[in-house]
């Protein structure tokens, strides 16, 4: 998979936008405003991404105990988010579930009414 092809995974999903908030590097994806993902551009372009996740502390912890390719979030709050070296998960299905699960995390945050706003935009 490469960046394009990632970035159209996310996407998929619905209502995603993404911008470079940070620095010009750190590609950053949200629904409804809020971050469920990011990603550092450079890392895809040398052929070693690696991507932040949310996902419920509980997961997190089971993620930690029993993947080697996941290591606590960098630089994010390490109760909520993971760290993920996409080119060391075996399954594309895996990662695909990870987003979307944060990306559904983050989702069930908003308001109803922003859900609702979102939803009819799909």
């Amino acid at each position: 998979m490469d960046l394009v092809q990632f970035i159209d995974l996310v996407q998929s999903f619905g209502s995603v936008t993404y911008d470079t908030p940070f620095d010009e590097n750190t590609l950053v994806f949200r629904i409804g405003g809020k971050i469920f993902l990011l990603t550092d551009i450079a890392q895809w372009d040398s052929n070693e991404p690696r991507m932040n996740i949310k996902a419920l502390p509980e997961n997190v912890e089971k993620y930690l105990a029993n993947y080697s390719f996941v290591e606590p979030g960098y630089h994010m709050n390490k109760k909520h988010w993971v760290t993920v070296t996409v080119n060391q998960v075996s399954s594309q299905n895996l990662l695909k579930q990870w987003i979307h699960d944060s990306y559904n995390l983050v989702f069930n945050s908003l308001t109803k009414k922003l859900q609702a706003e979102l939803l009819e935009n799909k």
